[in-house]
């Protein structure tokens, strides 16, 4: 069942028993920050590993994909699998480009926070 906001989708595909895999596609920004961190941290709650595949994102921006850095850090503090991203779009390499963050399956989270402290990152997170 798609989750949806103004213009970002995230739908569940059917669990392999070996993880969550959320298909997002639409714009990742301000407006759709709020939308993702709900969709990570109800993951969160399952026991499986979360992926992501955002090959299906049109727009992205550094607030948008705030969220993800966010899930990293929550799963890393837990001792939790941190989430996978398996597919990236040109819109999010570009983002990740501009930060000097790396794009694998894991966050470079180290670059992620370096952008950050340089004042990148204008999402913050409801607790």
């Amino acid at each position: 069942m798609p989750i949806a906001i103004d213009r970002l989708e995230a739908d569940l595909l059917a669990p392999d028993n070996s993880s969550q895999v959320f298909v997002i596609v639409g714009d990742l920004d301000a407006g759709a920050a709020d939308v993702l961190d709900t969709v990570l941290r109800d993951a969160e709650r399952d026991a499986q590993p979360v992926v992501l595949q955002l090959g299906g994102v049109r727009f992205a921006d550094s607030t948008g994909l705030a969220p993800i850095a966010e899930a990293v850090r929550r799963c890393r503090r837990a001792g939790r699998r941190q989430p996978e991203i398996r597919s990236v779009s040109d819109g999010v390499r570009r983002v990740y480009a501009t930060l000097g963050v790396r794009w694998s399956p894991q966050l470079d989270l180290a670059a992620w926070d370096a952008a950050e402290q340089n004042g990148l990152r204008l999402w913050q997170a409801k607790n």
